[in-house]
């Protein structure tokens, strides 16, 4: 079962023994710089206002934040102070009128290895308030090389990790976690109520009747491929188009009942066909082909992972604002981009 954190409005409801971290006097010094643009912090002129808005401390709420997983209580604003001051450095990267459509853009995140690495910046700049994430696996060694995980945290289901790991970056956030996989059962149910579906998982009939479901309900679908030091981004604007072909119609004529648990190598062949060999360089080339021979999986590393969370992070944020991002498959070229083929 998934741990969240309490909120208490009172310091003697905390449980004993808990260690608490005292945020709020930080948070509110914080606070008048950020709305007093024209003090810093070493100038002897700002010491007598700072003085007197830490003085009024209580026109603002507070609150401890207690996580039972670490035995902490952290003290601080409450709820949209708390979110002033996460998102200060944004502006005006992300102007308020931005920052607010993206944060009640609701989201959802179907697998946890790549997918851990859109977490991160997502809810570092201040997006989605609802978020919904699905994995059933559990973390192993082989994920450290591109999931943002510590080695104490082998073992741990992979969707309740990161619940945890969300929450201590925001409290106040609205997280569905699923420590299970998304199915053909259960799918609609994971879809429903969203704004846009991000696909990280490697069931390619689940791709396909995500696909489906999300062009129904107009829900745009992002998927993001790791190619080696490069990134592939398919964007699928349902929302716009009601016809779109699924995949960019990269599945072709194939029916449903075909992608349905195909054997191995008939599963590379069909990512192969996805991916495109042709947006390959000669190394992925032969390493794709080296896969269920002398490679057990996909090859995938973190710069590469954490680059391409960063670029769905973007889009994410354009597509909640209604920028002009269209369907199609987008490259980020690393080894173009350094002249390394």
């Amino acid at each position: 079962m998934t741990q969240k954190p309490i909120i208490y409005y009172k310091k003697n409801a905390i449980p004993k023994g808990v260690e608490i971290i005292e945020a709020f006097n930080g948070c509110l010094e914080e606070l008048f710089f950020i709305r007093n643009p024209r003090y810093k912090k070493q100038m002897p002129e700002a010491k007598k206002p700072l003085l007197e808005f830490i003085q009024k401390k209580n026109a603002i709420k507070s609150v401890w934040i207690y996580y039972p997983w670490i035995n902490k209580a952290v003290h601080c604003p409450e709820k949209n102070i708390f979110f002033e001051i996460k998102t200060a450095r944004n502006k005006n990267i992300i102007t308020k009128e931005e920052q607010n459509n993206y944060r009640k853009f609701k989201l959802g995140i179907m697998g946890l290895s790549i997918g851990s690495n859109i977490v991160w910046p997502l809810i570092a700049s201040g997006g989605s308030e609802f978020l919904r994430i699905a994995d059933a696996d559990t973390i192993e060694i082989s994920n450290l090389n591109r999931m943002l995980a510590p080695l104490s945290a082998l073992g741990e289901n992979k969707a309740e990790f990161m619940a945890k790991k969300i929450y201590e970056m925001d409290p106040f956030i609205e997280l569905d976690c699923w420590a299970e996989y998304v199915t053909e059962k259960n799918i609609e149910k994971f879809i429903s109520g969203l704004d846009l579906l991000i696909d990280e998982i490697d069931n390619l009939y689940l791709k396909f009747l995500s696909r489906k479901i999300a062009r129904k309900r107009g829900i745009p679908l992002i998927m993001v491929t790791n190619v080696g030091n490069n990134v592939i981004l398919d964007v699928e604007r349902f929302d716009l188009e009601k016809n779109r072909p699924i995949l960019h119609g990269f599945f072709g004529n194939m029916k449903e009942e075909e992608l349905k648990n195909p054997p191995f190598p008939k599963w590379v062949q069909l990512a192969n066909k996805i991916v495109g060999m042709e947006n390959l360089n000669a190394r992925m080339k032969k390493t794709i082909s080296d896969i269920g021979k002398k490679i057990a999986a996909v090859p995938q590393i973190a710069p590469t992972a954490l680059i391409a969370g960063s670029a769905v992070v973007y889009l994410i944020r354009a597509i909640a604002n209604r920028q002009k991002i269209a369907s199609g498959r987008y490259f980020l070229n690393i080894d173009k981009a350094f002249k390394q083929q």
